[in-house]
């Protein structure tokens, strides 16, 4: 009996330390993670910053107009790939069968060690309007506006970061708001004291043809959109990456 506990006090004991083991590899692949993306930001912050305040000053003679969040929107989206946007998908996007990368599928996962000499993850990534592989997520520089502005790929949420922080520095007061129940962001922007909807992504998508279901929209019909009356609208929480405030009354008052 004694040498049966013994047994297994010896292979509890086993597992444990071989539990630890995977605990403490994960913690120092996180930790090299993102220790390497901290470093490749610090070197590009000042060139996203300067990407933002370069939008802010080419639009400053509209001021706080809703002509210049046009102004805004076509300078970035000129210059950002979604892959969601068709027009992009038949220009730059291809399927190499000799290769690792899905080009233009956000939703297909990669190891990253086929772009960077570093232990092995998964991130989503795209490619740019150039043919460039670019990293879309990138733990908590996800939200980063200089980030975005510097890789300048996406979808939804990081055009939609972009677009809210540079209307910000524009003057403008704006939030970025997402649903529950639908995986979609975009901006709410104050005009004249009420809160109009700027889906920055679907501008993009229409090549800058702006529609008025989705641009200064009034948010009841800009929700109707969505054919769906249980989704819940919240604000996006910058820190967590996650739900804010619930602001679901302003679109189903």
């Amino acid at each position: 009996m004694e040498k049966f506990r013994l047994m297994i006090l010896i292979f509890s004991a086993i597992i444990l330390f071989l539990v630890l083991i995977s605990i403490t590899q994960n913690f120092l692949v996180n930790y090299v993670e993102d220790k390497h993306y901290h470093q490749l930001f610090s070197s590009v912050k000042e060139e996203g910053n300067a990407t933002i305040n370069n939008i802010v000053n080419q639009t400053q003679i509209y001021n706080t107009s809703p002509i210049r969040l046009n102004k805004i929107a076509t300078l970035i989206t000129q210059n950002f790939s979604d892959p969601f946007w068709s027009y992009q998908q038949e220009r730059f996007c291809y399927y190499p069968s000799n290769q690792a990368y899905y080009y233009c599928n956000p939703w297909y996962e990669t190891p990253l060690y086929n772009l960077f000499d570093k232990n092995p993850t998964i991130y989503l990534y795209i490619v740019d309007k150039q043919g460039r592989v670019k990293i879309q997520g990138t733990n908590d520089l996800t939200n980063s506006p200089e980030w975005i502005a510097y890789q300048k790929t996406g979808t939804c949420q990081p055009i939609s970061v972009l677009f809210n922080e540079t209307v910000n520095r524009s003057g403008f007061v704006s939030q970025v708001v997402t649903a529950k129940g639908t995986d979609h962001a975009w901006d709410e922007i104050q005009i004249n004291g009420s809160w109009k909807v700027f889906d920055v992504q679907d501008f993009g998508s229409d090549n800058g043809s702006v529609k008025s279901y989705y641009w200064n929209a009034n948010p009841r019909d800009y929700y109707k959109t969505f054919n769906n009356s249980n989704l819940t609208v919240f604000t996006l929480d910058f820190q967590t990456n996650n739900y804010g405030e619930d602001v679901t009354q302003l679109y189903t008052q």
